[in-house]
């Protein structure tokens, strides 16, 4: 089963007065998968720490679950799985002892603790490796020992903190893949922090964009991605190409086209396998910085011209 989490009107303040997180209401559906997206210090980190109980709001802020306020629980009692940045695996214990020690502190018998611990295993592809120590294990082996151990007591809540900043791009990627299809199957409520866009994108169901301690936006990744609410969430969340004043446009919203009534100077060019990115100077009265364009085809060489045409359905108005 999964829980309905709710932050109402929580904020989080240093003793010197500093906001970390402004008041906030945020809701957290059943079964979602929510992305927390932002630079670092933009409060993420501080939401979900109020999530788990490992920080108290001020006052007036609570925190539900499932409409039962358990702002004063502590996190041992909130029925929480967690996964931190660096694992924090124990040392002394193999893959199976990390795996089993929740259940083991919650008394559950050997012989259940044994078959959990097994269908743990195999859930997160580690079998055979249960009597492994965790100092011989991979990267991306002990990011699935830390998510079959916040997993074996069958949480109701999982909360994922940079869960894949420790490893290297390719193995984030297929470790996304792989979290993405086990989520998918299990239907635990996820909350898991990132400043990484694609990995939002990827796993999320919904997004939640902020900064300075001020949630900005929450939509689907689709709805932030096309309909952006400003231009930091715009900027952050993809490319956007400025086509002066409040005029945006995202790269596939421009085209190569001879009749087209727009023009740019390639300024250098990147080959990403499926497409060749462009950047260019645009020839636009009052554009700002560079546009970027995805080609697949032929590919102009540095300091050529471009003629381009414009889905002008596709133009974002940015306010600032």
């Amino acid at each position: 089963m999964s829980l309905t989490a709710l932050l109402q009107n929580c904020a989080r303040s240093f003793p010197d007065g500093t906001r970390a997180l402004h008041p906030t209401t945020l809701e957290f559906a059943a079964g979602s998968v929510t992305a927390l997206l932002g630079p670092s210090g933009c409060g993420k980190t501080t939401t979900l720490r109020l999530l788990a109980g490992l920080a108290m709001p001020d006052a007036g802020g609570r925190v539900l679950f499932d409409g039962t306020d358990v702002t004063g629980l502590p996190v041992e009692q909130r029925g929480i799985g967690m996964v931190f940045q660096n694992y924090a695996l124990f040392p002394n214990r193999d893959v199976a002892g990390n795996i089993g020690y929740g259940l083991e502190v919650r008394g559950v018998p050997k012989a259940e603790r044994t078959a959990r611990v097994a269908e743990m295993l195999r859930l997160t592809r580690l079998e055979g490796l249960g009597h492994r120590r965790v100092d011989q294990l991979s990267g991306g082996q002990r990011q699935r020992v830390a998510l079959a151990r916040a997993l074996a007591p069958a949480p109701r809540l999982l909360l994922l903190d940079e869960p894949f900043g420790a490893l290297d791009a390719r193995l984030r990627e297929a470790l996304r893949a792989e979290l993405a299809a086990l989520l998918a199957t299990l239907r635990i409520t996820t909350i898991f922090v990132t400043h990484d866009q694609a990995e939002a994108m990827a796993l999320g169901d919904q997004v939640v964009v902020m900064q300075s301690g001020r949630v900005l936006q929450q939509g689907s990744p689709r709805a932030v991605y096309q309909q952006p609410a400003n231009r930091f969430v715009g900027q952050f969340v993809g490319t956007l190409n400025h086509l002066g004043g409040d005029r945006f446009c995202r790269p596939e919203a421009l085209r190569p086209d001879p009749a087209g009534t727009l023009g740019g100077v390639v300024l250098v060019s990147f080959f990403e396998g499926g497409h060749t990115r462009l950047h260019l100077r645009p020839e636009v009265p009052g554009a700002e910085g560079e546009w970027v364009l995805n080609l697949g085809g032929t590919v102009p060489a540095a300091g050529s011209r471009m003629t381009l045409a414009l889905d002008s359905a596709a133009v974002l108005h940015l306010p600032a």
